[in-house]
């Protein structure tokens, strides 16, 4: 996940601020942080499901 992308998704997820705090302290419009939470969303989506068909085929297979 790129650092930015990184960045924007913590703050909404660990740090709880909402998308118009993070585009104000970042810099950036409200839509940009859409964009990255996004595809933040989807890079840990797309990696965790590597993780699941692993640990499936390790217990069941």
């Amino acid at each position: 996940m790129p650092n930015e992308c990184r960045r924007v998704f913590d703050k909404s997820r660990f740090e709880g601020k909402s998308y118009e705090e993070i585009s104000q302290e970042l810099g950036i419009s409200v839509n940009t942080v859409k964009y990255h939470i996004k595809n933040a969303l989807a890079s840990l989506q797309m990696n965790l499901s590597k993780y699941l068909i692993t640990l499936l085929l390790f217990f069941f297979g």
